[in-house]
């Protein structure tokens, strides 16, 4: 059987029914090969930046939520404090028993 110069068989998978294929065919396989493969990078690239950020703003949520259990934490301090003293002031029969009541405020 007589075939062009531009065939080759490169194994017997990859060949057309008569055991040949073009050299172009395989070149053009190769460059979608790499088209998709730059594709992929690029892919694998943009979602390692989108993972970055995510866990960015992740950390920033965890961080302000710490911030406002602390800030719960103070407040609910400071209520109690001042429930201790106004009751303190109510009881008091002086007003020395009075002042004496503001240190639960500090």
């Amino acid at each position: 059987m007589c075939v062009d110069s531009d065939s080759a068989c490169f194994n017997r998978y990859q060949c057309d029914s008569q055991g040949f294929t073009c050299r172009s065919n395989v070149v053009e396989c190769l460059d979608e090969y790499d088209d998709l493969v730059r594709r992929h990078n690029a892919l694998v690239a943009e979602a390692e930046v989108i993972l970055q950020r995510h866990n960015t703003l992740v950390d920033d949520y965890n961080r302000q939520l710490e911030d406002l259990n602390r800030q719960v934490t103070e407040n609910r301090e400071l209520i109690s404090a001042q429930e201790d003293a106004q009751s303190c002031i109510n009881r008091a029969s002086t007003l020395e028993a009075a002042r004496a009541c503001l240190s639960w405020l500090r």
